[in-house]
């Protein structure tokens, strides 16, 4: 295989991993189990479900950070780079180490419990001492993994900080009243929220392209249902990136980071999440009903009023 031919095979390889990221899982259910399967047909293990949602994980050597943390946020994958990137977050610690730290303390009082309290008997001070030593320990343990502990790798420990001077808007040496309208970001906590925001319309782009997909493959143009997913969908995609760009304009233009400021910027951003999250519904509704003969079923109609009325509450709000 030339240069070239394994050029277009990594870019397939790559886009047929996107793809495998970005598409609804694939549920289906017997009289004894539920199974889960992504677009390719592998089966998702249990032990890839989270608080009630099965997460895919990126396959290996195929996406770089960027792009596993773009298309795949959610994964265990993601939460190590963004940790290993320095962004402290305690829901990442959670998500990686919390069946660890939850062993070790089950560990203890299944194993350790008995056998100490049997000693309690015959050494008395002696148990109490170990008591206390194995608890501190796991309380130290504890608190080291989800706060001491700086995940932060060596590459970007070493990269050099960003200089106050950098961030400072440019004024005119020869006049001073010339100011350099530009951006005046000078806070590393909301240009934090800008990486984000461009994060989720990247991810939107992909879902709404699936979603559009599943509609034209479920319905004909022609029918009175394919005008009105597509017309919902539509309005979801003006909403979005109406709350993009005016997220955008407040991380970029406001002179502070205030309590308020940030306050605004996570609720628009809690609106975007939540604006791909019911896409990405749309989509598991329309691939589960594939094969049904009802062009509209409750779930879907349901689904689409949900949709309306998140539009409608936004646009109130504004």
């Amino acid at each position: 295989m030339d240069k070239t031919e394994q050029t277009i095979f990594d870019e397939e390889l790559r886009e047929k991993e996107i793809k495998r990221l970005t598409s609804p899982l694939i549920y289906k259910e017997s009289r004894l189990s539920r199974k889960v399967y992504d677009i390719e047909g592998n089966e998702i293990p249990v032990s890839q479900r989270y608080d009630g949602e099965y997460i895919l994980e990126p396959k290996q050597g195929i996406l770089t950070d960027d792009e596993i943390l773009k298309y795949a946020y959610k994964s265990k994958v993601a939460a190590e780079i963004r940790l290993k990137r320095g962004k402290n977050d305690f829901n990442d610690k959670k998500f990686l180490y919390s069946n660890e730290i939850f062993m070790y303390w089950f560990g203890v009082i299944l194993f350790a419990g008995p056998l100490l309290i049997a000693w309690g008997f015959i050494f008395h001070y002696i148990f109490i001492i170990i008591c206390i030593i194995l608890v501190a320990i796991l309380i130290f343990y504890t608190a080291y993994v989800f706060v001491l502990k700086d995940y932060t790798s060596e590459e970007y420990k070493t990269k050099l900080p960003i200089s106050n001077e950098d961030l400072k808007p440019k004024v005119s040496i020869e006049k001073e009243e010339e100011i350099e309208l530009t951006p005046i970001t000078n806070s590393p906590t909301l240009k934090r929220y800008e990486s984000q925001v461009n994060d989720l319309k990247q991810l939107y782009e992909v879902k709404e392209k699936v979603a559009i997909d599943m509609i034209e493959k479920r319905f004909s143009p022609t029918e009175m249902t394919y005008e009105k997913f597509m017309s919902t969908l539509k309005s979801c995609s003006n909403l979005f990136y109406e709350q993009a760009e005016s997220t955008l304009n407040i991380i970029n233009f406001s002179t502070d980071n205030s309590p308020k400021v940030e306050y605004e910027i996570k609720n628009r951003i809690d609106v975007l999440k939540l604006i791909i999250e019911k896409v990405d519904e749309l989509t598991n509704e329309l691939v589960l009903n594939m094969s049904s003969l009802d062009s509209d079923s409750d779930e879907i109609r349901y689904l689409v009023e949900d949709m309306e009325k998140l539009i409608k509450s936004v646009k109130d709000y504004k």
